[in-house]
């Protein structure tokens, strides 16, 4: 009965739902994913769960055992002085998979403020944030989870606030290494809008997705599908080089079934050489086409990573190109406080 009533308040959400990519949406920060494992896996994943604490922020149905009492920090020095972070942990529950509890967080850094005409006034400064906080709960082979979120934007003395949730499902197969993710991420509305005459909406985004280890090696692929709720999210710039027929008139660019589909999708790769070192690569075939100068794309869409563990400490990093003109580097640390705490305890006996 709760899955069923879990599917119908989801399939509600999907024809109700008339949200866009971008330009129009409020709280944008939070489609720009920290975790150094997601990161190295295209930036989008809700199909993966394991140890990694960061999950839960994509898919709030991925919190598991595996996860209790582990805290993730998680730091990524974008662009133009922009600067990203996470903290996230999953505590244990009785009752539930576990509760997860995280702040996602965003710095614009300092501007200078100026009048109409262009006098120097000061400065201001600009922030975003999210607070999360997630449960899950498992019926069989499938797991129901959700989110809720209070966002908070700053840009020098004006305010905006929001509320939202995450709504997920993951399916895990009862005998192999197949996990199926559904998510419906920051469905919800705003309470306060930056000025009286804004009109924005919540960055609404369906994804689906799949996870599959192969059976005799230590490699996992994972396929992601985002934006499900509008098919159409290409982009034709206006301003860029164009062509001109026989005649002299200019040849538009046309958008064909093929760009639009794979627009959608996210490919990522996992090779786990052993328990405390694996190796990551993705691609987001979105980015790559859209952040692209003219044809000169790079490795813009490209993205990998790795990750150590040491004991109760583990170590990820990822690194990811947006643009041509360089990428970014994504740090994520792990910290599993039950091992920690018992190795506390054993040194403590020791002396």
């Amino acid at each position: 009965m709760k899955i069923k009533l879990f599917l119908l308040g989801t399939i509600v959400t999907y024809i109700t739902s008339n949200a866009q990519v971008g330009g129009k949406t409020a709280f944008d920060f939070m489609r720009l994913n920290t975790g150094a494992r997601i990161v190295a896996l295209g930036g989008e994943n809700v199909s993966t769960s394991d140890g990694d604490p960061y999950s839960f922020l994509m898919n709030p149905a991925a919190i598991d055992s595996n996860q209790h009492k582990k805290l993730s920090v998680n730091y990524l020095p974008f662009n133009a002085g922009i600067k990203k972070g996470d903290i996230a942990y999953v505590m244990p529950s009785k009752k539930l998979k576990g509760i997860g509890v995280g702040v996602q967080y965003i710095n614009y850094g300092t501007f200078t403020e100026r009048d109409a005409s262009g006098n120097e006034l000061g400065e201001f400064s600009a922030n975003e944030y999210a607070l999360v906080s997630s449960a899950a709960h498992q019926q069989n082979n499938i797991a129901l989870g959700a989110s809720v979120k209070f966002a908070g934007s700053h840009i020098g003395g004006n305010s905006a606030f929001g509320i939202m949730a995450d709504l997920g499902v993951m399916f895990k197969h009862p005998t192999k290494d197949f996990d199926l993710g559904l998510v419906f991420k920051n469905v919800g509305g705003m309470l306060k809008t930056h000025a009286e005459d804004q009109s924005l909406s919540t960055p609404l985004d369906i994804q689906l997705g799949w996870s599959y280890k192969l059976e005799h090696m230590p490699l996992r692929f994972s396929m992601t599908a985002h934006h499900l709720q509008k098919w159409d999210v290409q982009y034709l710039d206006p301003t860029r080089d164009f062509s001109l027929d026989d005649q002299g008139d200019k040849i538009a660019d046309e958008k064909n079934f093929g760009q639009k589909l794979f627009r959608h999708f996210v490919f990522g790769g996992e090779f786990m050489l052993m328990e405390g070192f694996h190796l990551r690569a993705g691609y987001n075939f979105l980015r790559r086409q859209e952040l692209k100068i003219d044809e000169r794309r790079g490795t813009t869409g490209f993205s990998f990573g790795t990750m150590v563990r040491f004991g109760w400490l583990e170590f990820n990093y990822a690194r990811t190109v947006y643009h041509i003109s360089g990428g970014s580097n994504v740090i994520s640390l792990t910290m599993d406080t039950n091992k920690l705490l018992k190795r506390k305890e054993a040194v403590i006996q020791e002396i």
